[in-house]
């Protein structure tokens, strides 16, 4: 994606870090080519086919503002954990998002370095589709894992040719 939004601590902590070492963003895998077009994304209008990968602790706000995206035109995509037995799941993703992509299991988080695995990562999480219109109930789509590689598309390899 080459247009995004951030927030300041994540700026400071990665522009600190390039001033100490004077490595660019250290170990942290950054588009040379993006731009950076906002700090808080819960007041900037999305750009159509967005994709979100929200702060979990600020999960209900994000999705708010998904809703709100995608009924004024904007559909997009957002990483959420899987909890569909919650309130926050049951009002802001039942009958609100088209569908819910769910993978045959779960994800490793990586650390910034894209290589460390974070600790303690004791949830699933899934692909959540926001799209204009109605929907009474969100489809459930399950899907298998690692399609990237069945194709042959590897992101971070096209950016490193395309430098």
């Amino acid at each position: 994606m080459s247009r995004f939004y951030t927030s300041l601590e994540w700026l400071e902590e990665k522009a600190g870090n390039y001033f100490k070492r004077g490595t660019g963003f250290g170990n942290t895998f950054f588009n040379p080519h993006a731009k950076i077009v906002g700090f808080d994304a819960l007041q900037q209008a999305w750009e159509p086919h967005w994709w979100c990968n929200p702060p979990f602790d600020l999960k209900e706000p994000f999705i708010a503002k998904a809703a709100a995206e995608a009924r004024a035109g904007n559909p997009g995509m957002m990483l959420l954990p899987y909890e569909p037995l919650t309130g926050w799941w049951q009002q802001g993703i039942e009958g609100v998002a088209a569908a819910v992509y769910e993978p045959d299991g779960r994800y490793n988080f990586l650390k910034t370095d894209g290589v460390t695995q974070k600790k303690g990562v004791n949830f699933g999480s899934v692909f959540v589709l926001f799209t204009p219109g109605y929907f009474p109930i969100t489809q459930r789509i399950r899907f298998k894992r690692g399609i990237a590689e069945d194709l042959t598309i590897n992101f971070r390899e096209t950016l490193e040719v395309a430098a």
